[in-house]
């Protein structure tokens, strides 16, 4: 998949939950132009408890830690977003990397859209 360096969106967001979570999510692709945002942290003071939890809940539906590293991009994809989802928990670690198209589950997407909507904006 070759993007022209011209049409890229990136953007990170971390996040890390009253338990230890530490939750980064990062995107690129697409066709909205040369655009970058930081990486956004939330840390665990602003995390309430009802938030915290969801995430937990979200983690776990998800089965973020029994996914594969990687669900392929659907070659006929026109500027697809590529989202890489990093979860540290209890001690471990996981990535997962995904595209628009690529098949990954709903649950993932839900995770990912939750991280998105509760980063502190910088």
């Amino acid at each position: 998949m070759a993007i022209a360096a011209a049409f890229l969106l990136s953007w990170g967001v971390t996040t890390v939950a009253d338990d230890g979570i530490s939750v980064t999510l990062e995107s690129s692709g697409g066709i909205a132009g040369p655009m970058r945002r930081p990486t956004a942290r939330l840390g665990s003071a602003d995390l309430g408890a009802d938030d915290s939890a969801a995430l937990k809940r979200l983690i776990d539906a998800s089965r973020f830690f029994d996914l594969p590293a990687t669900f392929p991009t659907d070659a006929k994809a026109r500027d697809p977003m590529t989202y890489s989802l990093t979860i540290e928990r209890n001690g471990r670690s996981h990535t997962v990397t995904w595209s628009d198209g690529s098949g990954h589950p709903q649950e993932l997407a839900e995770l990912a859209g939750w991280v998105r909507r509760h980063r502190l904006r910088p």
